[in-house]
């Protein structure tokens, strides 16, 4: 994503990346930085329910409420996701998905 013909530098301002797995902290605000930097939003949004619902198409997807790339984007979210989660503040949903992990195991 980050690297030389990664995914930033194909993308154009304005445009938003999901990303919708659990990610080190770092490298997530690495690439929300360098987002930032070129006009991408990078939306912090991983998905729960495991493999059922992927094959259902009713994943949940835990994202920042004020995220402007959001409630554009439901039509392609629901392709794959049910349920739409909106935590209040930034990287909330990271945590949302590391204490839906925990509450399972």
């Amino acid at each position: 994503m980050l690297g030389q013909g990664g995914l930033l530098e194909t993308m154009g301002a304005g445009s938003v990346i999901g990303v919708f797995l659990h990610l080190h902290a770092r490298a997530r605000q690495n690439a929300g930085r360098e987002g930032a930097r070129q006009g991408v939003e990078v939306l912090d949004a991983p998905i729960c329910r495991g493999q059922m619902a992927a094959d259902t198409g009713t994943m949940l997807i835990l994202v920042r409420r004020q995220a402007r790339g959001v409630r554009a984007r439901q039509a392609i979210y629901s392709t794959f996701g049910q349920g739409l989660c909106a935590a209040r503040r930034h990287r909330r949903g990271q945590f949302g998905k590391a204490m839906n992990n925990f509450l399972l195991g």
